[in-house]
């Protein structure tokens, strides 16, 4: 999720650039390497998922050194003196702005009548070499800008010359073969490596084909450049543009350099140019250093078109090239004196001796001269960057191990038994033991040119034997080099190169080179096209729909999620691929995806175990007489809240069906007020006798708990004495059928006879809200939890309270001594605490009671941020997972999880957030989101992923719900975080969370709305920005670059979409509630009274009352009906109340009473 990508144009190629080669004759063969089977055993994949993560997680190239460190000299001249004077002799910018191009015409041979590829390599590798070893150094800040500049200078000749190359194509290579490996740079308009050879005006090709040593040469420059400056880049507008080349010129150099002929047999032999192979060979094109760059570069870089699987092919082919090219210089190599010829016809297998049977670019093949010399430093560098590197098995049979010590060991050995130290002139004797067993026939005559010796001495940094001797031999050297005065361009060039080697400047950069090597590679057979087969669940989601009610579905369905989320995660593992300087953003981002994952469990969990809802039962079609009914007292707390709300919920719990005697209502003031005093004594002089008041006292500087102790307080201080105990919030109206729903279920059923059910204590059953607008926009329905998560904890039988609608057995609250402190979601504490003592709890799935729910938005972010915040006490102080009792493990997880679930509010916060100003960074300031860790494969799989899950999920977790209801779910998760991050702070670090009452009026100002949306409103403006740029960039933007903006806008509205719903509500479409904090007229009053009361009456009218036969007389309160039942002369209020207006004791149809008559009760 957290990976993002700009692009950045540069100029149309105002730029030429020149090359060398040697004359070659060039062939092709046009043909595609196999593709790779892949694994699919799922569990093959888990148990590498396991040991890649928890054993090695980061698969590096590099193992420890040996403890041989390689040799250095400070007597040759400074790199950036020899640097200037190599760009000063050497550069020209042939009348292109911008450009340089190395000027090989100062030479002798093949490259004086015109200008070769291989020059500008040569000044792209010393100037990226330099750029790296400059970064950063204290006081080289001109120096490094000045390598900078210069580098990119060449870099824009090396694309001169490719588009001249562009222009000319060569027609041995097929349309097909050009398009799909030849070209590719420059969002694919540009060949990535140019023609070998051009005229001196650098208008056209003069040969056709590509040099092989000249193009791995200047990839790597390219890559050095791009590592050099990757820390600042934002300052340099081109650095994406010269990024993505280097990241395609590798992807394009081994289909354009490699022999494909023998891979299956495990060898891809290195080409020489367009031509070559096997058949002809020069060993001193062959490194296996700048191979390792450019695999681990090849696997660093995000690219839109990489696919897990090719990373993983590539880098077995690179493996692959590396070792052919050790075998090939093995088999070339002679042992006696440790030179290689010029020219080389492999054998097969390649680390066999071959022999001499071709030769190009002027050399004898089978001397040791202008083409060998060049092996030296190749391997050198191998050695320097990639000391006892074991990620390549170099392992040769009967041969042994061969690699770059072995070689250098049998270089450096003979030459310094040649060397002459008193001969300044001639510092390698000519007398080397040539015999028929050595392909090497004879030493070149240019023994004593600056290219040659200076190069060998490269070989020296080996160390061999008496290091202070060799260490010696090579300052020697180093002096030397110093006073040489070399022009010419091929001897200034290697003069140069072997002076920046000898000082140090490649060994200094080795950590910059061998870091790419530290990302997580992927395993054989982990990541494939099978990896992402539960994304085929999208299709399927019309045939879910129609099986949604299924058991076997939804189970099926679970555990297809559970592979979609490890296969999702496997693939993410092994794709964390980022720049060394963004690795811990990329982690982070992964570490966040991960918390995220894991709190989708609790979907899975309810996926599983959501079976169905019980059985309705009613206790009057129980075999049970009256007698055996249980005793229940009816609690309404209240504290501070408007007289009118609590007298409907007392006048709905004195109608309850339910035998006279058995009931008792207490009205629990823990505000202690008079009004409320004379409104229950007004009842109960009018026939409501088991209507109780009580007050609770309470003492200053001693904790009260809240409502757990106004509850508490009534339980075991108050003469509350029934078998169990029912509770309503005081907004809360019941219906009168409650008791007759809810109490069977205390019952079980033993040999046909129904008897109490020990081990059940608790009964819950869902919350519904009249006043809420049909839109819903804030989900304050619960449907989906109400209707199908709390079936699923039914059915663990660990059903949690939700604080009214609930009855207890109150033996059970005695065990426990009442309802839990330590939590301001009291009621969710209790049910942890009886399911721990091996009780259960149910559910039941019936409408039963109704109330207000808040009704403006500071209200409704209070209320369901003290749900949060009670969630995230249970979390830190009583941990379920380490609750002690009896839960059983599917309890633990079930309890658990609220709390986890809104821990993750912080990583959400920080998608959110983050992700905003990322993609605001992109767009204004052109950042590389593609460091973020992944590519925009990764991106496009993350919302696959996402999608096909989480819709599947929601499809069949929410069937049933009305389909407005569906979307809801996802958007929750994004406005909440808001409110529910800093709550978790607060607890985690101990801050008391206070206890807030819900206000049902909404006598909050419209101000207070707003200030809870402030953050949602910055967001969704950043967002909008984004938006809008975006959609104005899409009409300009590159080929390459219009997925990543499509991504980019998607994710960017689909969080907006996300932070709509409280913006809607707090800035355009308040809750109904809130015309009251507008200042309603008592018109406008009384006709919301009249809404609520008419809403009682659509409950109620219809409700016939018939518990006892013989119940009389009835007696008329007002214009409600209470029956009553004599009792030894004393009224009483007996079962339940009828809403139709009673004349003569027979009831009439009519209407509920206006607000006047209620304000009369």
């Amino acid at each position: 999720m957290g990976v993002l990508c700009s692009t950045l144009s540069m100029k149309p190629a105002k730029s030429s650039s020149k090359i060398l080669l040697k004359n070659k004759t060039k062939h092709s063969t046009d043909r595609k390497y196999p593709t790779q089977n892949m694994a699919n055993l799922f569990f093959l994949r888990v148990a590498l998922i396991i040991s890649f993560v928890f054993i090695a997680p980061v698969a590096s190239t590099q193992t420890p050194s040996t403890g041989k460190i390689p040799l250095t000299s400070a007597e040759a001249g400074t790199s950036i003196e020899v640097f200037r004077k190599f760009i000063n002799q050497l550069g020209s910018p042939h009348g292109y702005d911008d450009t340089i191009l190395i000027d090989t015409s100062k030479s002798s041979g093949v490259s004086s009548d015109g200008l070769v590829s291989e020059g500008q390599s040569y000044g792209l590798l010393l100037g990226g070499t330099l750029v790296s070893t400059l970064k950063d150094k204290p006081g080289r800040e001109s120096d490094f800008k000045y390598a900078v500049e210069e580098t990119l200078a060449m870099f824009l000749g090396w694309k001169r010359l490719c588009m001249l190359t562009l222009l000319q194509r060569d027609d041995r290579f097929s349309d097909s073969y050009y398009k799909e490996y030849i070209s590719g740079c420059d969002n694919g308009k540009l060949p990535c490596f140019p023609h070998w050879k051009f005229d001196k005006a650098v208008t056209k090709p003069l040969e056709l084909g590509w040099a092989t040593d000249a193009d791995e040469d200047a990839l790597l420059g390219i890559i050095l450049l791009v590592r050099g400056t990757a820390s600042k880049k934002h300052a340099y507008p081109w650095w994406d543009e010269v990024a993505r080349w280097a990241f395609d010129s590798v992807q394009a150099f081994m289909p354009l350099h490699a022999d494909f002929s023998r891979e299956e047999s495990g060898w891809l032999m290195l080409k020489a140019g367009s031509f070559g192979g096997w058949d002809c060979n020069s060993p001193s094109y062959h490194a296996p250093a700048a191979y390792k760059v450019f695999r681990d570069f090849s696997i660093s870089y995000p690219h839109l078109s990489r696919q897990p699987n090719q990373v993983q092919h590539r880098t077995a082919q690179w493996n692959m090239l590396i070792r052919t090219s050790y075998a090939t210089l093995l088999g070339s190599q002679c042992a006696e004196n440790g030179l290689v010829p010029n020219w080389y016809t492999a054998a097969y297998p390649p680390y066999e001796k071959g022999t001499i049977e071709c030769q190009y670019s002027g050399t004898d093949g089978d001397k040791f001269g202008q083409e060998a010399f060049r092996t030296f430093w190749r391997v050198a560098l191998d050695y320097i960057w990639y000391p006892n590197d074991t990620s390549v098995d170099t392992n040769f049979g009967e041969y042994g191990r061969f690699s770059s010590e072995e070689f250098l060991e049998r270089a450096v050995s003979n030459l310094r038994e040649q060397y002459i130290p008193g001969d300044a002139r001639s510092p390698f004797a000519t007398n080397f033991d040539f015999n028929n067993t050595c392909l090497v026939r004879s030493i070149y005559p240019w023994l004593y040119e600056s290219n040659f010796y200076a190069t060998l001495s490269t070989a020296l940094t080996y160390p061999v034997g008496n290091t202070s001797a060799q260490q010696s031999e090579l300052d020697s050297l180093a002096r030397r080099m110093k006073l040489d005065n070399a022009s010419k361009y091929y001897e200034l060039s290697w003069l140069t190169i072997s002076t920046m080697t000898i000082n140090g400047d490649f060994l200094a950069i080795q950590d910059t080179v061998t870091s790419l090597g530290g990302v997580l590679i992927l395993p054989p057979n982990v990541v494939d096209w099978k990896t992402f087969i539960p994304m085929f669940l999208m299709p399927l989601l019309p045939l879910l729909w129609c099986f949604r009610r299924w058991l076997l579905v939804r189970r099926i369905l679970a555990v297809l999620c559970i592979m979609t989320l490890l296969n999702y995660l496997c693939f993410r593992t092994y794709n964390l691929i980022s720049f060394e300087a963004t690795r811990w953003v990329s982690v982070s981002f992964f570490v966040l995806e991960l918390i995220c994952v894991t709190g989708i469990s609790q979907t899975l969990l309810v996926l599983w175990y959501d079976v169905g809802h019980v059985e309705s039962r009613r206790m009057n079609n129980m075999p049970l007489c009256i007698r055996e009914f249980p005793t229940v007292d009816v609690l309404v707390p209240c504290y501070g809240e408007p007289m009118e709300i609590i007298r409907d919920t007392l006048v709905a719990a004195l109608a309850l069906d339910y035998p006279a005697g058995k009931v008792s209502i207490y009205l629990c003031d823990d505000g202690k007020r008079k009004e409320l005093h004379d409104m229950v004594v007004s009842l109960q002089r009018k026939g409501a006798h088991s209507l109780h008041y009580v007050a609770r006292t309470k003492t200053p500087g001693v904790p009260h708990h809240a409502k757990a102790g106004n509850i508490n307080n009534c339980l075991f201080n108050e003469g509350c004495k029934g078998e169990y105990v029912v509770i309503f919030d005081c907004d809360m109206i019941c219906k009168p059928e409650f008791l007759q729903a809810v109490m069977p279920h205390f019952f079980k059923e033993v040999n046909g006879q129904w008897e109490i059910d020990q081990k059940l204590c608790m009964v819950q059953t869902p919350q519904n809200f009249y006043n809420i607008a049909p839109q819903d926009h804030l989900n304050q329905h619960m449907h989906g939890f109400f209707k199908h998560d709390m079936e699923a904890w039914r059915n663990m039988g660990c059903a949690p309270c939700c604080g009214t609608g609930v009855a207890f057995k109150r033996a059970a609250l005695e065990e426990i001594d009442g309802i839990q402190y330590g939590s301001i979601t009291e009621d969710f504490l209790t049910s942890l605490t009886l399911t721990s003592r091996g009780y259960k709890t149910t559910y039941v799935y019936e409408n039963l009671v109704e109330g207000l729910a808040p009704e403006s938005l500071t209200q409704f972010v209070l209320q369901r941020s003290r749900w949060a915040g009670g969630g995230l006490e249970i979390f830190f102080r009583s941990n379920p997972l380490t609750f002690k009792g009896g839960l059983e493990w599917k309890h633990r997880i079930m309890y658990f999880l609220p709390g986890y679930g809104t821990i993750l509010s912080v990583p959400l916060l920080m998608f959110l957030v983050l992700i905003s100003v990322f993609v605001a960074g992109d767009v204004l300031f052109d950042a590389n989101w593609s460091v973020m860790g992944g590519d925009w494969y990764s991106v496009f799989t993350a919302l696959v992923t996402f999608f096909s899950f989480y819709i599947t999920v929601l499809v069949v977790v929410n069937r049933d719900l009305p389909l407005h209801y569906f979307p809801m779910r996802l958007k929750e998760s994004g406005y909440f975080a808001f409110w529910f991050a800093p709550l978790v702070f607060k607890t985690m670090f101990g801050k008391k969370l206070t206890f807030k009452v819900t206000s049902k009026e909404g006598e909050s100002e419209r101000l207070q709305d707003l200030r809870f949306i402030c953050p949602h409103l910055f967001i969704s403006m950043l967002y909008l920005f984004v938006v809008s740029v975006l959609l104005y960039s899409l009409v300009s933007a590159p080929a390459d670059k219009l997925a990543q903006k499509i991504c980019l806008l998607f994710w960017s509205l689909y969080f907006m979409w996300q932070l709509f719903p409280a913006i809607h509500v707090g800035l355009v479409n308040p809750l109904p509630g809130y015309m009251n904090r507008t200042g309603m007229d008592a018109e406008e009053k009384a006709a919301r009274q009249r809404a609520i009361s008419n809403s009682l009456e659509s409950r109620y009218s219809d409700r016939a009352m018939d518990i006892e036969p013989a119940l009389s007389p009835r007696k008329k309160l007002g214009s409600l009906s209470f029956i009553l039942e004599e009792q030894g002369g004393a009224d009483s209020i007996a079962t339940g109340i009828s809403l139709n207006v009673l004349s003569k004791g027979e009831p009439t149809t009519g209407s509920l009473p206006a607000p006047e008559d209620l304000n009369a009760v």
